[in-house]
């Protein structure tokens, strides 16, 4: 009987050992699959601003190097628009130093921008620049991430035809306390090839994919004379 005693107990305390060492090691598991996770998802957020970093840094370059141009030559003939044209181009350097380094900016600041941008176009292609534009903020103190929208307007007058009266360049963008909607048409520009052609589309796809994952409708309709764009994005806290 004693020797069964000795069995029982032994037994029993390897067992409580055995289920000891396991329930340690299940807690060990557990945490260490926990903080693996939290590593693994701060490396992947980590990862995906860097990349969006990279793409703001790609920001329409060969813009500025054309408008570079445009002014010099306008200085060269002592044009009355040169010193304009130096204004909004400042302005335009300040956007894109300062505004796209931030996470979100005010819509009226993108709008300005924008603003900025046309009249410029409007100084290097002369009267002969055709865009219709209209838009109707409910609150331009709204939040957006910024140069979310003006790659759209940007892509219309580099491959558009902005010298066709009949055929304008029309920019529609609207919003209200929910979402942000923008349209962009333009008449193809056929005799204009460019390697570089749906880079800034595509760099902004990439853009609004870590934004808003699938919490966004972008479309595009090409029927080889027409190119028409619709961006629609939510405004709020979380995006």
């Amino acid at each position: 009987m004693k020797e069964q005693r000795l069995v029982f107990t032994f037994t029993t305390i390897y067992i409580m050992v055995l289920l000891s060492f396991f329930r340690h090691f299940f807690l060990w598991m557990t945490f260490h699959s926990i903080h693996t996770l939290k590593q693994n998802n701060i490396i992947e957020k980590e990862k995906k601003e860097a990349e969006i970093n990279f793409l703001k840094s790609q920001i329409n370059p060969h813009f500025l190097f054309n408008t570079l141009n445009n002014i010099y030559s306008l200085v060269s003939v002592n044009s009355p628009h040169s010193l304009k044209a130096i204004e909004n181009l400042s302005a335009i350097m300040r956007f894109t130093t300062y505004e796209t380094n931030k996470d979100k900016i005010e819509i009226e600041r993108e709008i300005d921008y924008i603003n900025q941008y046309l009249d410029l176009e409007q100084i290097r292609y002369g009267e002969k620049f055709y865009v219709e534009k209209e838009f109707l903020i409910e609150n331009s103190k709204k939040l957006i991430h910024p140069y979310i929208i003006s790659p759209l307007i940007e892509n219309a007058i580099k491959h558009g035809v902005v010298k066709d009266i009949n055929h304008p360049i029309k920019i529609n963008l609207k919003t209200n306390s929910e979402y942000l909607e923008i349209s962009v048409s333009n008449k193809i520009n056929q005799h204009q090839k460019d390697e570089t052609s749906g880079i800034g589309l595509t760099n902004l796809k990439k853009r609004l994919n870590y934004y808003f994952g699938n919490n966004y409708t972008f479309e595009i309709k090409n029927d080889y004379e027409t190119f028409h764009i619709y961006l629609k994005i939510p405004l709020n806290d979380e995006n």
